[in-house]
């Protein structure tokens, strides 16, 4: 571990180098909040806290510095990335819309439920339905005349 914190030493290289925040900006694309952060070490506080190697990354090459030994020597000042806490744009999105589906469809399943229950109950009011045996009698006197029934 370094005595010296990522974001001071590339805060002083700026310095040094007489460019400034402004210009920074235009070499690297970095936005100036960006750029305030990582000076500050509080790769936590960014947007996308696991693409603070990426950001100082970007910082260093516009200062032209080895950001690879920079990363290296200052590994652990970086934030803890295997396990995201956030939710993307995206994923939350897709949330989200999956969401909105199923409650489409467990919505049709209660309609289609209720239209059966209506129907049943109007059938069953209005003797639409007629009673009539599923198998024919006829056919199970004559199977039943041979067997003796207890």
């Amino acid at each position: 571990m370094s005595e010296v914190k990522i974001g001071q030493y590339l805060q002083s290289k700026r310095e040094d180098s007489s460019t400034t925040i402004k210009v920074l900006h235009e070499r690297s694309g970095l936005r100036r909040d960006i750029i305030q952060k990582i000076e500050a070490n509080d790769f936590e506080n960014l947007p996308s806290p696991e693409h603070a190697k990426f950001l100082v990354t970007l910082y260093a090459d516009a200062l032209d510095l080895s950001s690879e030994r920079l990363i290296k020597e200052h590994e652990d000042e970086f934030p803890d990335v295997d396990h995201p806490t956030f939710i993307t744009e995206a994923e939350n999105a897709d949330q989200k819309y999956f969401k909105r589906v199923v409650i489409t469809f467990i919505a049709m399943i209660v309609v289609v439920f209720v239209i059966w229950i209506i129907l049943l109950q109007i059938g069953s009011q209005a003797d639409i339905f007629e009673p009539r045996a599923i198998y024919d009698t006829t056919q199970l006197n004559i199977m039943t005349q041979g067997v003796k029934i207890l």
